[in-house]
C-alpha cells in the first residue's frame, strides 16, 4: 500500500519506529530460557506493563511486584532502572522514511501506548522520535491502544479527520480499531508495510 495517498501519516513507536523487546534485556540476564519466560509471562508481563503505559506510577507498578514476587526483586527492578535496554535500537529504514515523507509534504503524527516516566529517555537515545513533533501518548490520558477513546482522544487534539489518516502499527487489533473510526491502517512487520 503507498502510505503516500493521505496527508496525515500516524505511527506507533514500539517496533514500528524503535525496537521494544524485554528479552534483549532479561536474555542476557537469565540465561535460562525457562526462568526467562517464566518472569515475562507471570511476573513482568504484557498485562502488567500496560498499567505502567496507561499512566499508573511507574515505582508503585514495581513495588507491588516486589512485594507480590519478593525472590524476584532484582529482575523486577532492573525493569525500570534498565528500561532503555528493552529498546535496542532503530527499526532499519525507518528514518528515511519519516524523512522522506517530511520532505513530499506528509504531516507525521505518533499515538503510542508508552509511559510519560521513560518518555523523555526514549527521546533523548532516539532521535527518530524527535522527528515527530505532534503526538498523544497513552500515558497522558489513561488509555491505551486498542481502546477506541484514544484514537477519539487523539483525532480531537489535533483536528484530523479520520478518512485523511493513515495509521501504521505492529499490533492488528489496534489496526482494527483505527479502521473501525474511518481511518486507513496498515499493519507493519519486519519493514514491511501490508494490509
Amino acid at each position: 500500500m503507498d502510505i503516500t495517498l493521505k496527508p496525515n501519516i500516524v505511527f506507533d513507536y514500539g517496533n514500528v519506529l524503535i525496537q521494544w523487546d524485554p528479552h534483549a534485556l532479561y536474555g542476557p540476564y537469565f540465561r535460562d530460557k525457562e526462568k526467562e519466560g517464566y518472569f515475562l509471562t507471570k511476573i513482568c508481563n504484557p498485562q502488567w506493563n500496560q498499567k505502567i503505559d496507561r499512566g499508573e506510577s511507574f515505582e508503585d507498578c514495581i513495588e507491588e511486584r516486589v512485594k507480590a514476587f519478593p525472590e524476584w526483586e532484582e529482575p523486577i527492578r532492573m525493569y525500570k532502572s534498565q528500561w532503555l535496554d528493552m529498546c535496542p535500537g532503530v527499526i532499519p529504514g525507518m528514518e528515511e522514511m519519516i524523512c522522506s515523507l517530511k520532505k513530499d509534504g506528509r504531516k507525521i503524527y505518533g499515538l503510542s501506548n508508552f509511559s510519560l516516566e521513560t518518555f523523555p529517555n526514549a527521546l533523548e537515545r532516539f532521535p527518530i522520535l524527535c522527528e515527530i513533533n505532534q503526538y498523544l501518548l497513552s500515558g497522558e490520558v489513561g488509555y491505551i491502544k486498542p481502546q477506541i477513546e484514544i484514537f477519539l482522544i487523539f483525532l480531537k487534539r489535533f483536528n484530523l479527520k479520520p478518512e485523511e489518516c493513515i495509521f501504521i502499527d505492529d499490533t492488528k487489533t489496534n489496526v482494527d480499531t483505527a479502521k473501525m473510526l474511518g481511518m486507513d491502517g496498515v499493519v507493519f512487520n519486519s519493514r514491511k508495510i501490508k494490509r
